[in-house]
């Protein structure tokens, strides 16, 4: 009868000490210059604060941890075919964001939070004269479904019908892009492929369709946007893959992008346009969507619409936050705008948990 387990050969249990005692000089070394940066390191480690924040420190600083990533992840792409945490992987190099993939528990709870949010900033823009139109963005697994692998859950991929349903029931103005952008990614892509952001095609079809819409916001004022060379963008998704390139290269195929600049035409000079009152009546409010100068949204809305406007736009921050720099700012009051359009993502939607009671209650003019 063999036995159950053979001896290990000494050579093993010689790289296993050499193994910890290299870890152990590593971690030594490091706790003594850790500590030397501390000024209340006795009090920290009273309460535990001081092994909190190292544990955190020598994660970051350990020399094996980016190589223990990267196998890791190398592992999971060849077994699971899976990124990391944050990435869906799509077909023919295209990636898509968890955050479009999870259905949250309290999903009724939050959407009836944000659509009262979103009813009371109404409420308030309306009692000050400024009408408010809410632009949906679209979740891109809605737009690009033939690049899924696996497909979300039903009522992610209707979600934007939901919204744009909901708000229209409590008589909240929508401007609708997505049967447009769903048409134009026939022909240009209307979403990054390695981005959760709309590519500035994107971005001028959404401000096009915005302007169809709405053709009383159409003014006179002539605004041209004009091609100003390729960018190759590194997409934010790429950001979550930690495998190496050549496992899988379409993913890591560069991306190329016309960036555009939008520029008023140059006419001839009149008393009025000299002497007017030349302050835009018309505010943009949103996220990286708008914010961020490649995809040229609020240039692209200019060129649609042929008039000037104000943009309040955060990067990271949501919607929500955006419109609180509005309130919080004096635009609503200094420049009287006549029309505020909201730009909303709608994977805020399932992003976002309930905060509307506390923000509604900071909503004054």
């Amino acid at each position: 009868m063999q036995p159950a387990m053979r001896s290990a050969h000494p050579i093993n249990g010689i790289l296993m000490i050499c193994l910890l005692a290299s870890i152990s000089i590593f971690s030594l070394a490091t706790v003594r210059d850790y500590m030397r940066k501390q000024d209340t390191g006795l009090e920290m480690f009273i309460d535990g604060q001081l092994m909190r924040e190292f544990e955190a420190h020598f994660d970051q600083t350990f020399f094996l941890r980016d190589f223990a990533i990267r196998q890791w992840s190398n592992v999971q792409y060849l077994l699971f075919d899976e990124g990391t945490s944050g990435v869906i992987l799509g077909k023919q190099g295209w990636l898509f964001s968890n955050q479009e993939y999870l259905w949250p528990q309290d999903f009724e709870l939050a959407f009836e939070h944000q659509l009262d949010h979103i009813s009371t900033v109404q409420q308030q823009l309306s009692r000050d004269g400024i009408r408010l139109i809410l632009l949906p963005v679209p979740l891109k697994v809605g737009v690009y479904q033939q690049h899924l692998v696996s497909r979300p859950d039903s009522r992610i991929l209707t979600l934007h019908d939901t919204f744009v349903d909901a708000l229209k029931h409590r008589g909240i103005e929508v401007a609708n892009i997505h049967a447009d952008l769903n048409e134009s990614s026939e022909q240009v892509p209307t979403f990054v492929r390695t981005d959760t952001h709309w590519t500035p095609e994107g971005a001028r079809q959404a401000a096009r369709s915005l302007a169809r819409q709405y053709p009383d916001l159409i003014s006179d004022v002539p605004f041209v946007s004009r091609p100003m060379g390729d960018v190759v963008h590194q997409g934010d998704l790429l950001n979550f893959i930690n495998f190496a390139p050549e496992l899988a290269p379409d993913f890591f195929a560069p991306v190329q992008l016309q960036a555009y600049e939008t520029t008023k035409k140059v006419q001839a000079f009149d008393e009025q346009s000299l002497f007017g009152d030349q302050t835009p009546s018309l505010v943009l409010v949103g996220t990286s969507y708008s914010q961020m100068d490649l995809w040229n949204f609020p240039g692209f809305l200019k060129e649609a619409l042929q008039q000037d406007l104000v943009t309040i736009a955060l990067q990271a921050k949501g919607p929500n936050q955006a419109m609180q720099e509005f309130i919080t700012s004096d635009l609503a009051t200094s420049m009287t705008p006549h029309t505020l359009i909201w730009e909303y993502p709608v994977r805020t939607l399932l992003a976002e948990r309930p905060f509307a009671n506390r923000v509604a209650q900071k909503l004054h003019f």
